[in-house]
């Protein structure tokens, strides 16, 4: 689990660093902290799902 954590942590990084938009900053530090801070996989897996929606 802590690999694929890393792995979603990198991929948001990158993803911050190609933001076009202050909102899709904001959701991606969001998701970032959410990642940290998160038990379960299903609060990640719900924020990413509405980070896809941007």
């Amino acid at each position: 689990m802590a690999n694929e954590k890393e792995l979603i942590k990198q991929a948001l990084n990158a993803a911050n660093t190609n933001a076009e938009n202050n909102k899709e900053q904001q959701l991606l530090v969001q998701l970032s902290s959410e990642l940290e801070n998160s038990e379960s996989d299903v609060t990640v897996h719900q924020s990413i799902d509405e980070y896809n929606h941007i």
